[in-house]
């Protein structure tokens, strides 16, 4: 009995120092990884950067380029910016024209559908059926 228990207490100890190693195992690896996330996340934002660096001076050289080259060749810069213009004016027109077109569609619905609630109250009127004439007679408000 006395050995059971000693056996017993044995076993316990050793679960509690097994736990204990797992424990500084598992603290020492999130440790690890809280190192590689930080210098994950501080190599980002050096990239993020530089990214940056690099857009901003890509644009600002395609500025002068151009604008070196627009300074030897006015004659194309003034075509094509007539040609811009013309573009915007058939737009402005084409975008015109469609809601010119989207009123109309709209009225002749609105229209055709009073004519069709016309022939039904009439047709209600008259105990169902109609008659040609009544028929043609209605639609002539069309």
């Amino acid at each position: 009995m006395k050995w059971r228990r000693t056996q017993n207490t044995v076993r316990a100890l050793h679960s509690l120092g097994r736990a204990f190693i797992v424990r500084q195992h598992v603290n020492r690896m999130l440790g690890a990884i809280n190192v590689l996330q930080a210098g994950a996340r501080r190599f980002l934002t050096r990239i993020k950067l530089h990214k940056l660096k690099v857009k901003i001076a890509r644009r600002c050289q395609g500025y002068f380029l151009g604008q070196r080259e627009r300074e030897k060749m006015p004659e194309t810069v003034e075509y094509l910016d007539v040609k811009r213009k013309e573009r915007f004016r058939a737009r402005a027109v084409k975008k015109a024209q469609n809601r010119w077109k989207g009123l109309m569609i709209r009225r002749r619905f609105k229209q055709l559908r009073e004519a069709a609630q016309t022939l039904q109250q009439v047709s209600e009127r008259s105990g169902g059926g109609l008659r040609k004439t009544s028929i043609r007679a209605t639609t002539k408000l069309i």
